[in-house]
């Protein structure tokens, strides 16, 4: 497919989703990423639910960034026993004691945000990836959905 313009993301690129790079900040760390946005149909249309989602993540980002961060630390101090005790002599490494959020940015590192496709009508949502050092495999994934958080694997947003 032919590159195309978009009113709201710009210059797009076809690469199984539409895609383009943008700057965003995780945990103080600024990192060019991927935008990927799902195409809805056969012939990849973007619908006005994506546009809306993006410009709000545009007006609200550092909060929708500093909610996220925070789902995340809450996430994390959920399974870090657990990973530890499978981690053994590594534990220290991989899966540290964090007592802030802010000591999550040694072992994350945001590599995607998506626009998923539109489920229903009128659904807000919009998805962030990231490496990690505790589960290189299946890296770390959070989903905003119509105002909520969802935290799991990138399996959540792929």
């Amino acid at each position: 497919m032919e590159p195309i313009h978009d009113d709201v993301f710009g210059e797009l690129e076809f690469d199984g989703s539409w895609v383009r790079q943008i700057d965003i900040t995780f945990f103080g760390c600024l990192e060019n990423v991927e935008l990927c946005v799902k195409g809805n149909d056969e012939n990849e249309s973007i619908f006005e639910e994506q546009r809306q989602t993006y410009l709000q993540f545009l007006e609200c980002q550092s909060e929708i960034v500093s909610k996220t961060e925070d789902a995340i630390f809450k996430y994390y101090q959920k399974i870090v026993d657990d990973y530890r005790i499978q981690f053994g002599k590594s534990a220290d490494e991989r899966m540290p004691q964090v007592s802030e959020k802010k000591d999550l940015a040694r072992l994350l590192e945001v590599c995607s945000v998506i626009i998923p496709m539109v489920l229903r009508p009128g659904e807000i949502a919009i998805g962030f990836l990231f490496e990690c050092s505790w589960d290189p495999e299946h890296g770390l994934g959070v989903k905003l959905r119509n105002g909520k958080y969802e935290v799991g694997t990138q399996d959540l947003l792929i």
